[in-house]
């Protein structure tokens, strides 16, 4: 056997094992999933705060500026992954599994 197979095959019974779990299991793996949702979605974000703390801006001119760039390049993106992150939770949520 390939390894790719042999990896698929894993996976495979590992979603198995994963679908036919106790609820308390399956709940717990809901969170997780939710968790790990939403710190990939926040990514701007976190880029963001790591930009500001980087530059430390100071004065008026320098906030502004900053802002503006975190806007302009990673509010779309933000909003976007928001929305996207938000109906996947629901959809997680409201999956009768």
């Amino acid at each position: 056997m390939r390894l790719k197979h042999i990896n698929q095959v894993v996976l495979v019974q590992i979603i198995r094992r994963l679908l036919h779990c106790s609820g308390y299991q399956l709940l717990f793996f809901k969170v997780i999933a939710i968790i790990i949702i939403w710190v990939v979605a926040l990514i701007p974000t976190w880029l963001f705060i790591f930009v500001w703390w980087l530059a430390s801006p100071v004065g008026f001119w320098q906030v502004t500026v900053i802002v503006a760039l975190g806007l302009f390049l990673g509010g779309g993106l933000q909003i976007a992954a928001g929305i996207l992150a938000g109906s996947i939770t629901v959809q997680v949520l409201t999956d009768d599994s």
